[in-house]
């Protein structure tokens, strides 16, 4: 029966991070258990619902070989309740159960069986590159809000991601809204297949890579692979079509608008207090120097407010929902944003200034 010694604080990152591969709910039991497996000195501890999987290998100290499976969300519960800086003893009973301690504190679990944990093989590769974890970040960051969340529109509950013209472009889209980002195509990349990656693996892979270090990506039998480190990450890509985003784009504005996005924001957040919790939906006048946002309701009666503006044409008067516009203009990360319009019942689009990578739309609404 082997005997497994952990830095109690390098396994409670590496459950943190695998834990978010683990099935909250299965009817499957082993769907949400992790995987310890112990070889030499190092150890990796796995997760994966089959839809995701997140691997992380780390040292410890063992005094044989183990291949465990243990119910991971209440592994990983109880081993970010344990005190830091200790150790955190792992260890095989010969009724098949475990064994976890640090300090004085004593669980016991029982286990599954290890040979029943799914796999998640990368059969095939299409291509594969590596790059920075930052460069990866930045497009996947500035248009993950745009995503849908609607299950029956699940083509777009993710960031698609494709090559076109030694550009590598990420967009976003839930029908209401937009988000594109264009990197130069990573050497390596550019057979890259059109690609959706699923949200969830999106924000698995946010929320786990270092930003300092590189990550070496494959896509290819509908998976995709980020490897960086002692992380491995592997997740189904979504079988589906997106549409055409590009017949959606606005072309040559009628009217130019340039505002401080953080003052824009600011005053779309003061009106929403007094707008109706279902809909969210404002009036915005834009003027030669001043926008006006302004919403009444039954509920909570009228409000307006105005910021300073430059604007080129105009004036011109639309709806939008709020909180679309309030998180296109935290996308931006500029100290200046242009808004382009062409009628009032057309889709805006928003850059920054001067016009860097990034480009988002949103649909109006009636008002």
């Amino acid at each position: 029966m082997a005997r497994l010694t952990f830095e109690t604080a390098a396994l409670r990152e590496a459950l943190a991070t695998v834990r978010a591969a683990v099935a909250r709910t299965s009817s499957i039991p082993i769907l949400s258990a992790i995987l310890i497996e112990a070889a030499g000195a190092s150890v990796t501890i796995t997760g994966n619902d089959t839809d995701v999987m997140a691997a992380r290998r780390l040292s410890v100290e063992a005094d044989g070989p183990a291949r465990i499976a243990v119910d991971g969300h209440r592994l990983a519960d109880i081993v970010g309740a344990f005190a830091p800086g200790g150790q955190t003893v792992i260890e095989e009973a010969s009724d098949g159960s475990i064994a976890v301690r640090s300090g004085r504190a004593r669980f016991r679990f029982s286990t599954l069986k290890a040979d029943d944990f799914p796999d998640l093989p990368q059969k095939a590769v299409a291509a594969e590159w590596t790059m920075p974890v930052v460069d990866l970040l930045r497009p996947v960051n500035a248009v993950r809000h745009a995503a849908s969340t609607e299950v029956a529109r699940y083509y777009l509950c993710g960031v698609f991601v494709h090559v076109e013209n030694g550009r590598m472009v990420f967009v976003t889209t839930d029908g209401h809204r937009a988000a594109q980002f264009g990197i130069d195509t990573p050497l390596g990349a550019q057979d890259m297949p059109d690609t959706i990656i699923p949200t969830r693996l999106i924000d698995l892979v946010r929320g786990s890579l270092e930003p300092d270090a590189d990550v070496l990506i494959r896509v290819g039998d509908d998976k995709l692979s980020f490897v960086s480190g002692s992380l491995t990450i592997v997740g189904k890509a979504i079988a589906g079509t997106f549409p055409d985003y590009k017949r959606v784009w606005p072309g040559a504005p009628s009217v130019e608008v340039d505002l401080d996005p953080g003052e824009m924001a600011a005053a779309i957040g003061r009106v929403e207090k007094a707008m109706n919790e279902k809909t969210r939906c404002a009036r915005f006048d834009f003027d030669r120097d001043r926008v006006a946002v302004s919403a009444t309701s039954v509920e909570h009666g009228a409000a307006q407010d105005e910021i300073a503006c430059d604007a080129r044409g105009g004036p011109i008067s639309a709806g939008f929902n709020c909180r679309y516009f309030r998180d296109s203009l935290a996308a931006l990360d500029a100290d200046t944003a242009r808004i382009g319009l062409q009628t009032p019942t057309a889709p805006i689009r928003i850059t920054a200034i001067p016009e860097g990578p990034l480009s988002l739309v949103i649909m109006p609404t009636r008002i």
